[in-house]
């Protein structure tokens, strides 16, 4: 968490470094007596918020003190009409900005950032507790509770766009969609008991790409679907406990990468997740009254665990293990058939740059995202691994997890256990194996066949000196038994020699 925020935190330097020498603080304190405008320190603070930004200019901090802060009348209590940082002296605890329950708590234009509050009670069409206006707003270390969306068009109980860093987003609601936030950005976030009369009651985004990395959804609710979250990445988050009264408990219409859902429940099928793209996940132990698809409906699934077993690459049915799932502790325990049973590419199909620093090389713990070479399923990557194989597939096929089986040869076929498992092939059936046949040439041209599986693409190369390959063709879709290529390029007289390459 500490590395996101403090990439968060130079991004916000670099923004501001071109004009940091002639930036001013203004100060801010709910109990002063003597403010007096431009509000340049403490004995002079402004008494609300807003006559602070009013004096402040473009690329200016904003310090605020302890107390809880309203304004008079339907305007926001912070309206922050120019790119500058509006900050708490001592953090959210202790500095709250209170809409009343009929306002909105605060506006934030592209640049601007806010950091340190909490913001409860803000009822507005969209964005009640924060609304921003693009999505390089900056939210930190906020709590935004209580908050109501109000319109049934819109979406955004707490926040509307922008981006969110290590903030707690409870209690808010949206008669639309996007309880929690909506079309938002979210890491390291925890999102809880937000509700959506629609979709997403944790967060819901009909924008891409909107992301959320590291974050927790728990106790959300939908009235239609996605009680966590509707539309959008999320990589390395937990879902648990989320309720949709229609589809997907967990999560709806998503792009998941090794995230966590567990526990969520609708009232129709699926519990968990429904009509999205999900790799190296964990979908289990969710419910609904059509059991046949508690876990999962929809889409694509690959590398992932969950019951029953899904079409797709590698996945598996075997229980997650958990080192305690009563207490909410989804880390994996060390005989887990998860550990090393995901795909490396899946973290390339997250939306990265988006806003700029967004990448899935550390898990929630920030501990590194791959250890031994490749990733694990789910949000939590275990950080000794005995074996450098999927523990899924040592399992699958009676092999000990503690690595002595890695680099045996048990049918002999010359390709050992490391090799079978990349290959995709059987480790017990000397049949199955990834060797090329006898090559056939017309004219020019030659075909190429090789021992292949379904749920691997193959690359082809070629040399004429058997000391530098090049690529003739790369992901080739493995067929059942055997693949078949037709090489038209190898002009001259040769040799020819080639090699045909594949990995999980």
């Amino acid at each position: 968490m500490k590395i996101l925020l403090n990439c968060a935190l130079a991004l916000l330097l670099a923004r501001f470094a071109g004009s940091a020498s002639a930036a001013t603080t203004h100060y801010v304190d709910a109990n002063g007596t003597n403010p007096v405008s431009p509000f340049v320190d403490w004995n002079t603070a402004a008494t609300n918020i807003q006559d602070a930004i009013n004096a402040a200019a473009t690329n200016d901090r904003i310090l605020v003190t302890n107390g809880v802060y309203q304004l008079s009348g339907y305007y926001p209590v912070a309206y922050v009409t120019k790119p500058l940082t509006l900050e708490s002296v001592n953090g959210p605890s202790v500095t709250v900005i209170d809409g009343q329950s009929f306002k909105q708590c605060v506006i934030l234009v592209s640049g601007a950032a806010i950091s340190g509050f909490t913001i409860i009670n803000g009822n507005a069409a969209s964005g009640a507790g924060i609304h921003c206006q693009q999505s390089d707003s900056l939210i930190t270390n906020c709590v935004i509770a209580g908050n109501t969306s109000f319109d049934t068009s819109q979406g955004g109980g707490g926040i509307y766009s922008g981006t969110a860093i290590n903030c707690v987003i409870s209690n808010n609601t949206a008669l639309h969609s996007g309880g929690g936030a909506f079309a938002s950005t979210l890491i390291n976030c925890t999102l809880a008991g937000n509700s959506a009369r629609l979709n997403g009651g944790g967060a819901a985004s009909d924008v891409a790409p909107v992301a959320l990395l590291n974050c927790v959804l728990t106790g959300n609710r939908a009235g239609y679907v996605g009680g966590g979250a509707a539309g959008g990445y999320l990589a390395n988050c937990v879902l648990c406990g989320n309720y949709s009264s229609n589809y997907a408990g967990g999560a709806s219409s998503a792009t998941l990468i090794n995230c966590t859902v567990i526990s969520n429940s609708s009232a129709m099928g699926p519990g968990g997740v429904y009509t999205s793209r999900i790799a190296n996940s964990i979908l289990y132990y969710n419910s609904t009254p059509g059991a046949s698809d508690a876990n999962y409906a929809g889409f694509t699934i690959s590398n992932s665990c969950t019951t029953p077993l899904p079409l797709g690459a590698n996945n598996f049915t075997n229980v997650p293990l958990f080192v305690d799932i009563a207490a909410g502790d989804f880390h994996l325990q060390p005989g887990s058939p998860c550990i090393n049973a995901g795909n490396n590419a899946s973290l390339n199909t997250f939306p990265f740059g988006i806003p700029g620093f967004l990448s899935i090389t550390n898990d929630p713990d920030a501990h590194l995202r791959v250890i031994g070479g490749t990733v694990d399923v789910g949000a939590y990557e275990f950080q000794s691994p005995a074996s450098i194989l999927s523990y899924a597939w040592l399992q699958q096929f009676g092999f000990p997890t503690d690595g002595s089986a890695d680099f045996l040869d048990p049918d002999g076929d010359h390709m050992n256990n490391w090799q079978e498992w990349l290959a995709g092939t059987n480790p017990t059936n000397t049949a199955s194996v990834l060797r090329l046949l006898n090559p056939t040439r017309s004219g020019p041209n030659f075909t190429l066949s090789w021992q292949s599986v379904t749920n691997r693409t193959y690359s082809l190369l070629r040399s004429t000196n058997l000391s530098s390959f090049q690529f003739v063709q790369a992901n080739i879709p493995g067929q059942a038994n055997i693949t078949t290529f037709t090489d038209t390029t190898a002009f001259g007289p040769g040799p020819f020699f080639y090699r045909v390459t594949t990995h999980p």
